[in-house]
């Protein structure tokens, strides 16, 4: 039996192959761009967006070959700010941009050519993408499927930030991560999560996604989302308020996954398919 992890798509399809298609979105007058692999066969077809992080150097290319070989339209793009879409990068943009991508997708005409099926678009995050899908999940009624791989809880970080000696480490790190992204300071970083308060909390905004499909995925010997930080407290407010689906899994690696790529994207594909 043909397996999309570890295995090539089985023969070739002439008239609709699986193909990479360039995408171009417009979010509050500034363009994104991205891409879309687009699977074989015609008609519509479930569909994933993939969230990157902050700033996004593991961009989870490798998940989207998979869920393509397995049958998924896959849409990965960049935030406004972020390599090299207009605009200035901001979490507040953030979040505008996934509902932007989710919009486009579910566009009558988009969707038609893109072969995307608008009854099936799932949220799959990493790290702030995941923080940005849960946050959407909140707002979006049409969002039924949600995947957060090691969630990263900016109300966490925001409270660590409130010491200075503690602030003063985090800046260093962070200082690095803002070079690939337009118009946006470290100062602006704490800014903006200390102007948001329990907005940015997911762990606090939990009860709103009760009835859809969440999936949570951490890593063991994770240095950036710590999952005694992250990753728990998301977990045990969803169990609190009675989550009626929701599955969790930890993996022994980074907070990339770097050494255990294919057991992430097992992990998200097999939870795809219990459906």
């Amino acid at each position: 039996m043909f397996d999309p992890v570890s295995e090539d798509i089985p023969g070739s399809d002439i008239i609709t192959p699986t193909r990479i298609e360039h995408i171009i979105m417009n979010s509050h007058g500034s363009d994104l761009y991205g891409m879309m692999y687009r699977t074989r066969g015609k008609g519509r077809h479930p569909t994933a967006v993939i969230l990157h992080g902050f700033p996004g150097h593991e961009r989870n290319f490798d998940l989207g070959q998979v869920l393509c070989r397995a049958g998924w339209n896959v849409l990965i793009f960049h935030y406004r700010g972020s390599w090299g879409s207009e605009g200035d990068f901001s979490f507040h943009n953030v979040l505008e941009d996934v509902s932007t991508a989710l919009s486009f997708l579910r566009d009558g005409r988009k969707a038609r050519r893109l072969g995307v099926d608008t009854g099936r678009i799932v949220l799959i995050g990493h790290s702030m993408g995941a923080w940005a899908a849960l946050l959407t999940g909140l707002e979006d009624d049409g969002l039924r499927e949600i995947g957060a791989i090691a969630p990263f809880n900016f109300s966490a970080l925001g409270e660590l930030g409130r010491d200075r000696l503690t602030k003063k480490l985090i800046e260093r790190d962070l200082k690095e991560m803002t070079r690939p992204l337009k118009g946006v300071t470290v100062d602006d970083v704490f800014d903006e999560i200390w102007g948001a308060g329990d907005e940015f909390d997911i762990s606090l905004r939990c009860s709103d996604l009760k009835e859809k499909r969440v999936l949570l995925v951490g890593a063991e010997r994770d240095t950036v989302s710590i999952p005694e930080l992250h990753h728990l407290p998301v977990l045990e407010a969803l169990k609190g308020n009675g989550q009626v689906d929701l599955k969790s899994v930890m993996i022994d690696s980074d907070h990339s996954f770097t050494d255990r790529r294919i057991a992430l994207s097992r992990a998200v594909l097999e939870w795809l398919e219990e459906r």
